[in-house]
């Protein structure tokens, strides 16, 4: 139960997080860098996309080719996002968007602390530090899927009591075209109904399958395929030794966990969701943890986790927790705040603007982690790592795809300090870069929270039908000798 103080400090756990939310929600409206600061650069390849597609353009990044290297759901509802908010331009549209999400984040979290009280008061200590704020709240999908996943540990066991099929397929269904490995969550949740009752598990199941199916469908008609291109680019070979260690961690720590917190099933599930998705980026991409953006339903689970067990533990510890939480977020911002740790995506913002000055009619771009240059120059640059290309596109054979598109004029890269300096000569996706003519250079110093990430980055724009006055051999003397 806790003691009244715990009490009342759980009470008062929504009106912190509402406190926190607006404060971010001021951070994002009048901090000027915070739309390149908070963002990935990755979500504005949603927001160009979406651009495309309220115009009328179709499933497309570039003007070139039909992509699906989205996430369904968030894709479609940034649709009207982008429609009502294009008079604010880019910056503002992402602006509006990571206030949208915020709001979404709130309500997930105030729904659930009716739930299981202390989980907003959690989210608001949690919300503090700038980079689970962007885990959560960083213009990708994973806003949408935190609440809609909150929704479903707050509501799902109700509506099963009720008999209730139609609403809890429906979020199930939502929640699977979120994003892909959230199948995950929706298979246990599934297997745990059908444990208490099947005929409701079944009927819910064909629920589910009505938005799913609809989208499997249209993906099947339009792309050939309903998996992602992104995610098939991001995938390598299975790496068999680091799944089995992940495995067994969690063979053991899943149980024990689910044992200590004595949650409901649903918690189980989401547990089960994190569960799959450390082993998929451990076997598939030979990594201990997913990227930052993927990280959200792992947030959750530690939350509830956190407010479960904190009743049971002495009375200081949780204070003392909040005080090393806060001050590591202190620590956090400092780095956040720091104009070096953005500097890349101000410079990717300079050669989208640099483009969008230059690029002729009928004339386009490509480069590799091109979110915000794409953005900038009003979506006309392909990306060349497949993220947000055709389904059957190479990565691996840049050249093909390049004279398969001779209306390709620019290629965009950025190159760290040490492989610039230390590969000759300079080659991506097949294409070697070390002579092509350079038309614009831009060289800023990069600091990352790992001290030993930081370098200079040097961002370059090669013009495939220009003079090599400049080349990479000049920039590689000057930068490097």
């Amino acid at each position: 139960m806790g003691s009244p103080t715990q009490s009342a400090w759980r009470r008062a756990g929504p009106w912190a997080l509402a406190a926190v939310c607006t404060g971010w929600a001021l951070v994002v409206g009048l901090w000027e860098p915070a739309s390149l600061a908070l963002p990935f650069d990755d979500a504005w390849y949603y927001q160009t996309i979406a651009r495309h597609l309220a115009a009328g353009d179709g499933f497309t990044h570039d003007g070139l080719q039909v992509t699906n290297g989205f996430h369904p759901l968030w894709q479609l509802l940034l649709v009207p996002v982008v429609a009502l908010a294009d008079g604010l331009g880019t910056d503002g549209i992402m602006r509006v968007t990571l206030v949208l999400q915020i709001i979404l984040a709130f309500g997930g979290l105030v729904v659930l602390d009716r739930r299981l009280p202390g989980i907003a008061l959690a989210g608001a200590v949690g919300l503090t530090n700038p980079y689970a704020f962007k885990a959560v709240v960083g213009g990708m999908e994973s806003a949408l899927l935190f609440a809609l996943l909150a929704l479903a540990v707050a509501q799902l066991e109700r509506w099963q009591k009720k008999g209730a099929a139609v609403p809890s397929g429906l979020l199930l269904g939502a929640i699977a075209l979120t994003r892909l490995e959230a199948l995950a969550f929706v298979v246990a949740a599934l297997g745990f109904l059908a444990r208490d009752d099947r005929k409701l598990a079944f009927r819910t199941a064909a629920v589910v399958l009505v938005p799913v199916g609809l989208w499997t469908a249209l993906a099947f008609g339009t792309f050939g395929t309903p998996i992602p291109v992104s995610g098939q680019h991001l995938s390598g070979a299975p790496r068999m030794g680091r799944a089995m260690v992940v495995g067994a961690v969690w063979l053991v720590l899943a149980p024990v966990a689910l044992r200590l917190l004595r949650r409901t099933p649903l918690v189980a599930a989401l547990a089960f969701h994190v569960a799959v998705q450390l082993a998929y980026v451990g076997t598939f991409q030979g990594r201990w943890l997913p990227s930052l953006w993927y990280l959200a339903p792992a947030l959750l689970f530690a939350a509830i986790a956190a407010v479960t067990l904190s009743v049971r533990l002495p009375r200081f510890a949780v204070p003392a927790f909040v005080v090393l939480w806060l001050l590591g977020a202190s620590f956090a911002w400092m780095h956040r705040v720091d104009p070096a740790s953005y500097s890349s995506y101000v410079g990717a913002r300079h050669d989208g603007q640099w483009l969008a000055r230059h690029l002729a009619d009928g004339e386009w771009a490509a480069g590799w982690d091109i979110g915000i240059v794409a953005a900038r120059a009003g979506g006309r640059v392909a990306n060349l790592e497949g993220l947000v290309a055709a389904p059957d596109f190479d990565p691996a054979d840049v050249p093909g795809f390049l004279n398969a598109h001779p209306e390709i004029r620019y290629l965009v890269q950025f190159v760290r300090q040490g492989h610039l300096c230390h590969q000759e000569p300079l080659r991506y996706g097949g294409i070697e870069l070390e002579h092509l003519p350079l038309v614009r250079t831009e060289s800023v110093a990069f600091r990352a929270a790992d001290p030993r990430m930081s370098t200079t980055v040097h961002r370059m724009i090669f013009d495939l039908r220009g003079d090599a006055a400049v080349d990479v051999a000049r920039i590689r003397r000057r930068a490097c000798e």
